[in-house]
């Protein structure tokens, strides 16, 4: 019953127009038993997977130059790996293992789920990492002028 009466109101709000039918990269697709199945575009999903792929490495990069000049790693895992390990090898594990994460995913899955988590880490490493780095970098610069 409480499936029904959820259909009905999805199907009531795009017939008025209140959510939108098509989502860029997601196409609803009828399964044989009817329900509407959301397949994302593999194309989108390759272009988010490449892209987490580049703020991975950027990431990896710029820890590398920074914690090399002098600068400190916010990340307490890392920071702390990094006096075990070093810095490059420390850095080389933990990006290869979060690239294999993320080739793993892309991979296994093809829902809403995996392009959502895509997005998501790719804005969480854009917050967290590739603007404060740049920040940290552009000070620099500024205080060697």
């Amino acid at each position: 019953m409480r499936q029904h009466v959820a259909d009905y109101i999805l199907e009531r709000a795009a017939v008025e127009g209140v959510f939108p039918t098509q989502v860029p990269g997601v196409a609803t697709v009828d399964a044989p038993d009817e329900a509407a199945v959301r397949v994302v575009s593999p194309a989108t999903l390759y272009q988010l997977l490449l892209l987490n792929i580049v703020l991975q490495i950027f990431d990896g990069i710029a820890t590398y130059n920074g914690v090399s000049l002098g600068l400190k790693e916010a990340n307490p895992l890392l920071a702390a790996v990094f006096e075990a390990l070093g810095v490059g090898t420390t850095l080389l594990l933990f990006k290869s293992g979060a690239c294999a994460l993320l080739l793993l995913l892309y991979w296994r899955g093809t829902g809403v789920l995996v392009l959502w988590g895509y997005a998501l880490l790719a804005g969480l490493y854009y917050a967290c990492s590739l603007v404060p780095w740049l920040a940290a970098y552009v000070a620099l610069f500024v205080r060697y002028l």
